[in-house]
């Protein structure tokens, strides 16, 4: 056949044609499932609302990791019916989406796939200055060379069939045994160099914010960060509106564990307090939806090009780096109270 010229490509449809295309992918209405979603969040409110909006639900399957811990623990304790298993989908990322599967149902225990991409895997040292030269190129391992080494980390590199070739990936993975003559690893964090990986951190967050319960209406959305000014860690926390009151009384506690916990998990962490090359942490107190909607829409309205290409670009983190300065001066701004210990 013969390519038409580009003009025809992208010539736009007739209206009629369009509309009548739309009307395909269009649900007409249903008054009558509406009603009964009423009814149901009437007569029940949303806690285990997924098995009563879909009885014969069988399972889930969707993405989990450390990352997004925090937004499965609201999903669980809210709307989510734990007799329901969830089975989470693969490892994956924009540049190849199928690199690893989870070994059990609800597990962050990941089995790669060797055959959807040729695996290499440089190890994750601590104050590996050599790293940062571009002209250094560090010793990296497949993957049956790392099936044994129990406890270690390292950076995931892939050639793809697509065309990838060595790429970086940055993702850290802990391997934690095997299966078969296969590894089994744990996505830990991002590269970088702190100590303290995105894992701990959620880990231990997670496990404070549990013990307040009570005083959240659901699982609250937190970041952290770290202030080179002073050379501590700052655990920004959303609080509802109507909670504001009983924030002094609690945060000191909530930063008092969470500078203790680091320390129990953590053995460089604790040396660097030990010899006060940490401060204490401070925690932040922030206005509702600051995490949840408000950074998002502070990037779409201070970032040049379209609002479909930014928020393509825009995830919801746990770890915020000092190279977004614009986000860390909102996160500022946006204090409800500040906590020092």
């Amino acid at each position: 056949g013969t390519i038409p010229p580009n003009e025809s490509l992208s010539s736009p449809l007739s209206l009629d044609i369009r509309i009548e295309i739309e009307s395909h992918y269009h649900l007409p209405p249903n008054p009558s499932r509406a009603e009964e979603l009423r009814k149901i969040v009437n007569d029940y409110g949303f806690h285990h609302i997924s098995t009563r909006i879909w009885p014969s639900l069988k399972c889930a399957i969707c993405i989990i990791s450390h990352t997004v811990k925090q937004f499965e623990l609201k999903l669980l304790s809210t709307y989510w019916n734990p007799q329901t298993p969830i089975y989470p989908y693969a490892y994956g990322m924009s540049e190849h989406h199928h690199l690893a599967i989870p070994l059990n149902t609800n597990s962050y225990q990941l089995v790669p796939l060797p055959r959807s991409v040729y695996y290499e895997f440089i190890e994750a040292k601590d104050d590996d200055e050599e790293d940062d030269d571009d002209d250094h190129q560090p010793e990296s391992f497949e993957l049956d060379q790392i099936e044994g080494n129990k406890g270690k980390r390292y950076e995931v590199v892939l050639t793809t069939y697509d065309g990838l070739y060595r790429y970086r990936t940055e993702d850290i993975v802990e391997v934690t045994g095997h299966y078969y003559t296969l590894p089994i690893w744990e996505l830990i964090g991002r590269f970088a160099t702190e100590h303290v990986t995105e894992m701990e951190l959620c880990d231990v967050i997670d496990s404070i914010l549990s013990e307040y319960k009570d005083e959240f209406t659901s699982s609250p959305q937190y970041s952290v960060f770290i202030d080179n000014n002073s050379s501590h860690y700052v655990l920004a926390i959303e609080v509802d509106s109507d909670k504001e009151d009983k924030l002094k009384q609690i945060g000191k506690e909530i930063c008092s564990k969470f500078d203790q916990k680091l320390q129990e998990s953590n053995e460089e962490y604790k040396k660097c307090r030990s010899k006060k090359k940490i401060s204490s942490p401070i925690l932040l107190w922030l206005k509702n939806n600051t995490l949840t909607t408000g950074v998002r829409e502070y990037l779409l309205n201070n970032k040049g090009g379209s609002k479909i290409q930014k928020s393509n670009q825009i995830k919801s983190t746990v770890v915020i780096t000092n190279r977004s300065k614009n986000i860390i001066k909102f996160l500022k701004e946006n204090k409800v109270l500040k906590i020092e210990l």
